[in-house]
């Protein structure tokens, strides 16, 4: 699962994505993503604004934007801390 790994020192963002493929764990990282999307549709609430296709394409921006800096830094602290901005602004422009 998302366990932090020693990081190589001449890591890039790209190496990450490679050593996922590598490691195998993509049907990992899919079935995560696929998670993020199923709980953004968010059949609780009545309003409607969650089932429209925009407000999924751009949940789907923020979950593989939150993801990638979740993958690129081995820390879930700035997958955190961008999707409370998006969210922040959101609601701010909203």
């Amino acid at each position: 699962m998302i366990v932090p790994r020693e990081r190589e020192t001449n890591a890039t963002p790209l190496t990450e994505w490679k050593g996922v493929l590598a490691r195998g764990e993509l049907p990992e990282q899919l079935g995560l993503f696929l998670l993020f999307i199923l709980f953004h549709l968010d059949i609780i609430h009545r309003n409607t604004v969650f089932r429209k296709p925009v407000f999924l394409v751009l949940a789907a921006i923020v979950g593989l934007s939150c993801q990638a800096a979740c993958v690129g830094t081995r820390s879930l602290w700035p997958g955190i801390l961008m999707h409370w901005l998006w969210v922040a602004a959101w609601k701010t422009v909203a």
